[in-house]
């Protein structure tokens, strides 16, 4: 009898929550995807031959989610979304880390949100999925590794805060998702200019726009950002790149043999004295041929520009480097077997930053422009799938940077370019990748 009352008192106490979650039709949901991951770094951290490789378990986007919406008839519905990153291989996690907003949708006007969410980085997830969503590929298995970069400097997208984001309503195939972000101010206001007593000019923004098409077998993406203003409050800047100590560059030849480097989390600039304004575009598109018995062959190519302009020192010595990258990845599916293949290619970078300026003995590195700063990726991956949500698979992927190029894994990367002396700078190194994993939904 107590166990019967004590079972209607739970039940009662929680009528409520039930009741809620069942108007909103919250939906939870998440993937946990993890594996064993082996660096060959092929020296690019300074250390010797097989020093410094690296050994791990690695996480490769593991994320908990709380979606759901309410219809407000009309045709319209409040729709909202919470995603958070789990940390698989270690503890802990961010909540909100990932793409979350909240917002009004309809049928025939469109989605408007406000958040935090994906911009540029992934607009060429639906011609190339390796290591995105659906399979248990490494993310390093993208050609992010060369599509984000411009030698290894400058990221092009990231996910971005304080974002309003539209998207609008497919029309015959065709879509568009639009998304400016107010950023954050910069940090410090110095008393005696419009500039902030770290050197960034106002505050900062960025914007952008992909355009999407599918039909049948058939897709296509165009996609353009633009970050303006960046600083120290943002760390999007040359992950894995070490702050430079020295004394505050005031000449661009200074500023060259700073590396470039470092800054608060990897920012562009050294000492972040300074502002940097970014625009990148990128296009591409793909063709799913079919077979007998289900086979397909998905065939694909993406083409990316990236370009960045630094002012340094206060804003009195300029910096800039553009470089045009492009990848063909390719897929094989067999019932529940999918074979990935991808290669990329980085063109020399164009600027005023001499990869052969050296002063002091210390040679420009990561992000630096001139001959001999192409660099290639190729990989290889296999994913088999063991259900509808679970599957099994890894990939090899190898970036091959020329003699001075400084590419590096878009992700958890190992620090190309780290190094700082003239004889460990990490240049033309070709770090590999190995993975093999799991990936499950729920």
């Amino acid at each position: 009898m107590k166990k019967k009352l004590l079972a209607l008192a739970v039940a009662g106490a929680l009528a409520p929550a039930f009741a809620v979650a069942q108007t909103s039709n919250v939906t939870l949901s998440g993937q946990l995807k993890l594996g064993y991951e082996y660096i060959d770094t092929d020296g690019a951290r300074g250390g010797t031959a097989g020093y410094n490789n690296i050994y791990r378990i690695a996480n490769e986007t593991s994320w908990v989610r709380l979606s759901g919406s309410e219809d407000l008839g009309n045709g319209l519905r409040a729709v909202f979304q919470i995603e958070s990153e789990i940390n698989g291989d270690v503890q802990g996690g961010l909540w909100t880390s990932r793409n979350s907003g909240v917002g009004l949708a309809s049928n025939t006007l469109g989605t408007l949100m406000f958040g935090r969410w994906d911009a540029h980085y992934t607009s060429h997830a639906a011609v190339e999925g390796a290591g995105f969503g659906g399979n248990a590929l490494a993310l390093k298995a993208n050609s992010l590794n060369l599509l984000q970069w411009v030698n290894g400097l400058g990221t092009a997208g990231s996910r971005l805060s304080n974002v309003i984001r539209y998207v609008s309503p497919t029309w015959a195939g065709f879509s568009g998702e639009v998304i400016y972000s107010l950023d954050s101010e910069p940090a410090g206001t110095s008393s005696s200019s419009v500039q902030s007593s770290s050197g960034q000019r106002g505050r900062p923004s960025e914007w952008a726009i992909t355009l999407r098409w599918g039909a049948g077998p058939a897709n296509a993406f165009l996609s353009y950002i633009n970050r303006h203003n960046q600083g120290l409050v943002l760390a999007n800047y040359g992950g894995g790149v070490p702050a430079y100590t020295g004394a505050l560059p005031t000449t661009l030849s200074d500023a060259a043999a700073a590396g470039l480097g470092g800054g608060l989390n990897g920012n562009a600039l050294s000492l972040n004295q300074g502002t940097l304004d970014l625009e990148a575009y990128r296009f591409g598109g793909s063709y799913t041929f079919g077979f007998g018995g289900g086979m397909q062959l998905k065939v694909g190519a993406i083409g990316d520009y990236n370009k960045w302009n630094a002012d340094i020192a206060n804003n009195t010595s300029n910096i800039n480097a553009k470089r045009w990258a492009m990848a063909i990845p390719a897929s094989l599916a067999m019932g529940p077997h999918t074979i990935f293949a991808t290669f990329g290619y980085a063109w020399d970078t164009k600027g005023n930053v001499n990869c052969n300026t050296a002063i002091g003995g210390v040679t420009a590195r990561v992000g630096c422009s001139g001959g001999d700063t192409s660099a290639q990726m190729y990989m290889i991956g296999y994913d088999y799938a063991l259900s509808k949500r679970t599957s099994v698979g890894g990939n090899w992927v190898m970036i091959n940077n020329d003699t001075n190029a400084y590419y590096d894994f878009w992700t958890r990367g190992i620090g190309v370019g780290a190094a700082g002396t003239a004889t460990a700078t990490g240049g033309g190194a070709s770090p590999q990748s190995f993975y093999v994993g799991i990936r499950h939904l729920f």
